[in-house]
């Protein structure tokens, strides 16, 4: 099935990103995933500036400019770019007189103040951003999971009875996954994916993965077969159900 093959690909770029960060003690990619990055956008000139370092994937970036404007930059159709900073930083820049004329005529945005922000799961996301969703890290996570199964076809739906913790409850008798449950506080702490009885999770925290082995019976397979001290600083522990891989700092 469809689903199956997508919890597949899923589990393999979890663990494929664990085991690198792992390997080379960097777990900034993951840390990405947390919580999303903000660059401060002032006004100079004719220009609204934020220094971003070098690399960031601006085109990927959100523009938010006071309390009404908030859009993904590459659906802005003004003038923007990057231009060098310093070794380390580049500007992102953009128009503020084309950004004004075309969305606010009658003088309404005269922003002069900002936002740059960079979350990796914005690229996921194909509806327009939801303003003040990048405050809610678990509310962000929670809707773009279920925008994606919804695309797939999958009834699901969102439920939080504490700020901490949010649950997508998937509904389907022969489902994989029934539960995907998102806890953290301010930043994305864990993720858990209920399913069959069983629980796989990534725990950004204690940087550690658990995976069962009927979620991705694949890449289940693969890491049973892998010796004990073969993965660079990871701690493996297996058992004929459950793999837990833990970061060994």
């Amino acid at each position: 099935m469809k689903f199956e093959r997508e919890i597949e690909k899923l589990f393999f770029i979890i663990l494929g990103t664990f085991i690198t960060s792992s390997y080379s003690r960097d777990f900034t990619l993951l840390e990405l995933v947390r919580k999303p990055l903000q660059f401060p956008i002032s006004k100079n000139g004719n220009y609204f500036v934020a220094k971003i370092p070098k690399g960031l994937p601006w085109q990927e970036t959100v523009v938010i400019l006071g309390d009404a404007f908030a859009t993904k930059t590459k659906d802005i159709p003004i003038r923007k770019g990057i231009q060098k900073a310093d070794e380390a930083n580049d500007l992102f820049v953009l128009d503020a007189g084309e950004f004004n004329q075309l969305f606010y005529q009658d003088g309404f945005g005269d922003f002069t103040q900002g936002a740059l922000s960079y979350y990796p799961l914005y690229r996921f996301v194909t509806e327009p951003f939801a303003f003040k969703m990048n405050e809610n890290v678990l509310a962000y996570v929670s809707n773009a999971i279920v925008y994606v199964l919804k695309r797939e076809g999958f009834k699901c739906f969102v439920e939080s009875k504490n700020p901490e913790k949010y649950e997508v409850m998937v509904k389907s008798k022969d489902n994989l996954i029934e539960q995907i449950l998102v806890f953290g506080d301010k930043k994305l702490d864990k993720l858990e994916l209920h399913g069959k009885g069983s629980i796989s999770a990534i725990n950004f925290i204690e940087k550690k993965v658990s995976l069962a082995r009927g979620h991705s019976p694949v890449c289940f397979e693969a890491l049973f077969k892998t010796g004990d001290d073969n993965l660079s600083n990871i701690i493996l522990k297996k058992t004929e159900e459950r793999i837990d891989l833990s970061y060994d700092s």
